[in-house]
């Protein structure tokens, strides 16, 4: 490859990264208050499908599930003011997580149940798998 086709190819490659930052930036919701919650889930092998449950409220601990089995969990969702909420996932089991509703409206006092839901593939490696539910609270 020759220099011109170098400088080219590196000028494009950032070009790209700017537009893509910037199409990031102006659609990324902005939100006045951000609360985030650890989530996690174990892939165990068992001689048949297996969901253990978790009952503490610190984080979305999904428990120990067999791949291709999944898990749920339900969460009131309370804000003090009027806002507009999105919820999303982040990290290693955000492509596992579906959230229902992961976007609404909350009044004062009111709570808004949400559906969490876990789904480990049938070819998921065995282990631990971590992320994070992120609140976004837009007043």
């Amino acid at each position: 490859m020759n220099s011109k086709k170098k400088k080219i190819l590196f000028y494009s490659l950032i070009g790209f990264i700017i537009v893509t930052t910037i199409f990031t930036y102006l659609h990324w919701p902005r939100c006045t208050v951000v609360k985030t919650i650890d989530a996690s889930l174990t892939i165990e092998e068992g001689k048949r499908k297996m969901v253990g449950f978790n009952t503490d409220t610190d984080a979305f601990k999904f428990g120990k599930i067999s791949a291709g089995a999944w898990v749920r969990r339900s969460a009131l969702i309370t804000y003090p003011q009027e806002a507009d909420v999105t919820i999303m996932a982040v990290g290693d089991l955000a492509k596992w997580i579906e959230i229902t509703p992961d976007t609404f409206h909350v009044f004062p006092e009111k709570g808004i149940g949400v559906e969490f839901y876990a789904y480990a593939p049938k070819t998921a490696s065995l282990g631990n798998y971590t992320g994070k539910v992120v609140f976004c609270f837009k007043e």
